[in-house]
Formats: structure tokens, sequence, C-alpha cells
């Protein structure tokens, strides 16, 4: 058996190919065999603990995730997002709140389920109402006239 070997670019260790995570082919890269990354699995467990430590790469990666998840979940880019921010005044679209939950600290876009049209951005807890009505505005008039 044929023991293939790499050197971290970080420890700069030869090891063998299994001291490595590797890059698999998939639709968003032009792989078509696996490769191995340029860090050791060790070095990339060390550099991963000490990057979440620091508050400023926490933070790049919140905003990351949160402009990916924004894009891939409602074809919304960030500057959309500010643009309805600005015509909501920064608040929630039902209930005026400004601010949001600490769980979600940005306000959600609330969409249509069947047509996926974006309707506004909804602090935390209206969001997780209309949730829990199944956006069914029968199932609202009824709570409403139920509390009056």
């Amino acid at each position: 058996m044929d023991i293939k070997f790499k050197q971290c670019r970080r420890c700069h260790r030869n090891l063998a190919l299994d001291a490595f995570y590797f890059l698999h082919p998939s639709p968003k890269n032009r792989l078509k065999n696996p490769v191995p990354l340029s860090r050791c699995k060790v070095c990339m467990a060390e550099v991963t603990a000490i990057s979440r430590k620091d508050p400023k790469w926490v933070e790049r990666w919140e905003v990351y995730h949160w402009r990916a998840n924004i894009r891939k979940r409602y074809g919304l880019e960030p500057s959309e997002y500010q643009r309805l921010l600005e015509s909501q005044n920064g608040k929630c679209a039902i209930c005026d709140n400004t601010t949001s939950h600490k769980r979600a600290p940005r306000l959600a876009v609330d969409h249509d389920p069947q047509t996926k049209a974006i309707r506004g951005l909804l602090c935390y807890n209206c969001n997780a109402g209309l949730g829990r009505f199944r956006h069914s505005i029968n199932l609202l008039k009824r709570a409403a006239t139920y509390l009056q």
C-alpha cells in the first residue's frame, strides 16, 4: 500500500494524508477528486479554537453567515435588506419594536410561504407568532376576537 505524505502549511510537518481534512467535489467547486486542505487536523483545531475566542472573528463569521443565509433563503442582497429596514424606519412591521430577540439580533425577513414573496421585516416575537398561527389570516382573526 502506497502511503502519501503532505506538508502542513502551519506546523511544516510531513504527515500522512489521513492527518488532513479533504475538500470533496461538489456543485460549488470544480474538483474532480478530493483534495487535502493545507493545514493538518491538529493545526485546524488549534486555529479554530483560537479564532473562536476572538470577538472580531466571531462578529465577522456571524455577518458572513447572515449574508449567505438571506441570499440563499430569500434571494435578498444585504443592500436590499438595508433598504427594506430603512423603509420601515428600523422597526418591526407589526409592533414597531426596534430590537429583536437576543437569539436573533436582526429583524427577520418575513415572506409568504407559498409565493416566497418578501412581505417585510419582523422582530423575533412577531415572526414566531405568525409562524405559530401558520400564517393563517382566519386563525389570527379568531385569536383577535378571542382577546376582545
